[in-house]
């Protein structure tokens, strides 16, 4: 798994039961960071030619299927199947495509493994928004909740009410923050929110990131990082804060978003599941645990939940099974989604 926030290819080797329910357990995981060349390499993606973007295709499948043989030998465990969500360069749903790097042909080659790619094209085929996927885990696999809000790059729920499941991207979260560190404090994340303390709550800012447009559409509904470059980045860049400010500011910004879905969506009984790498951000879990009584689990499930889902998304493609809730994404059909790509062991 690669996600908006750039900060490394999360690896995660996982054992899935079924007999009523399924059941998991996490064996092993690592994180390797990229380089300062594949950061560059893949901050500027959207920006090169699509001759280009074919070449960087391999080079990423490459390097995701030498990671993950080495991974795998260090760890000795028999490997099935490796799933792999690849790197998002693209997500334009209203121009029914997503585009995520990390050709699953080249990852069965170099690891010499069956490998599941390209888990969105299908949904995006019959009109879906290719997201979100993880909710299919989330039930699935954490069936004890009420909700799943994960906080990574972008900051994305998924509900639980009655017999329907309501999943959706809620606001950018780590994209805006990391952001904010790398451009005035020359550090790549805020250390468990420390500037965010230091810093006010603008609210002429806080204004100004409430009225982004994407705010007042329904579910089903996602983000890419186009819509973010596009619309949060100069209202941040314009707001001639200092970073202590535009942090909490924007902690502030991202608190009430999740507050307002939480309570549009009546999650009365506070019962829900946080992962990703703001469970981590002090700064946002004290102001969250004002309103509702979140749940944090264990330190590898919060780094690694979305790598073990795609496992579990993987495994159901290759079983032949749904793996997708429409929905959910707003697709026409449920799908069977992902590629597979078998090595040649001859």
């Amino acid at each position: 798994m690669s996600g908006t926030s750039l900060d490394g290819i999360d690896l995660c080797i996982a054992d899935f039961q079924i007999n009523k329910h399924w059941n998991y357990k996490i064996l092993n995981t690592t994180t390797i960071p990229y380089s300062s060349i594949w950061t560059e390499k893949l901050t500027t993606a959207e920006n090169i030619s699509g001759r280009a973007l074919s070449k960087l295709d391999v080079q990423y499948g490459q390097l995701l299927g030498k990671e993950a043989r080495k991974f795998i030998k260090s760890s000795k465990k028999k490997i099935d199947l490796i799933s792999s969500h690849g790197h998002t360069v693209f997500h334009e749903p209203h121009h029914n495509y997503s585009k995520q790097i990390g050709h699953g042909a080249y990852i069965a080659a170099e690891s010499g493994i069956t490998t599941v790619s390209d888990i969105r094209s299908s949904d995006m085929a019959y009109g879906g928004q290719g997201a979100p996927v993880v909710p299919f885990g989330d039930i699935n696999l954490f069936p004890e909740y009420e909700a799943w809000l994960n906080v990574g790059g972008i900051a994305n729920i998924c509900i639980k009410k009655d017999n329907d499941v309501i999943a959706f991207d809620i606001a950018a979260a780590n994209m805006i923050l990391n952001h904010i560190c790398k451009k005035y404090l020359n550090t790549d994340y805020d250390h468990h929110g420390e500037n965010a303390f230091k810093g006010k709550v603008n609210t002429m800012l806080l204004h100004r990131l409430n009225k982004f447009e994407y705010y007042s559409k329904l579910a089903p509904k996602s983000l890419g990082k186009e819509d973010i470059d596009k619309h949060i980045i100069p209202i941040i860049q314009q707001a001639g804060l200092s970073a202590e400010d535009l942090l909490s500011t924007y902690n502030q910004h991202l608190y009430e978003k999740i507050i307002q879905v939480t309570e549009l969506y009546q999650i009365t009984n506070n019962n829900i599941l946080i992962s990703g790498g703001g469970a981590y951000n002090k700064y946002l879990i004290e102001l969250l645990r004002k309103r509702l009584q979140i749940k944090l689990p264990d330190k590898t499930t919060i780094e690694f939940k979305e790598a073990l889902i795609f496992a579990f998304l993987g495994l159901n493609r290759f079983m032949g099974n749904i793996n997708i809730i429409n929905s959910v994404t707003g697709a026409s059909h449920p799908t069977i989604a992902g590629a597979i790509f078998e090595p040649s062991n001859y």
